[in-house]
């Protein structure tokens, strides 16, 4: 069982799908952990999170403030967004 990865509006359009099944290596532990992972993987999830000041994320429904401190597992759900726009 891996870790469920979703990416919404402009991410998805960046990530060039809009979820993802990983199996990340078991070193993997928090959310940090995870982003660079996928940075070592290929160049586009390397441009995807060079927005990482402005991207949010939410683990099984939960938004994460501090990501090098949220806990990854098998099993999880995550969702990388973009800030809200209002009008």
């Amino acid at each position: 069982m891996g870790v469920e990865v979703h990416y919404t509006a402009w991410l998805r359009n960046r990530a060039g799908k809009a979820r993802e099944t990983l199996e990340p290596p078991s070193e993997v532990a928090t959310l940090s952990d995870l982003v660079a992972w996928l940075c070592q993987e290929g160049a586009a999830y390397e441009v995807l999170f060079s927005y990482r000041s402005i991207i949010s994320a939410a683990v099984n429904g939960q938004v994460v403030e501090d990501w090098a401190a949220q806990a990854v597992a098998p099993g999880d759900q995550i969702n990388f967004f973009s800030p809200m726009a209002g009008g």
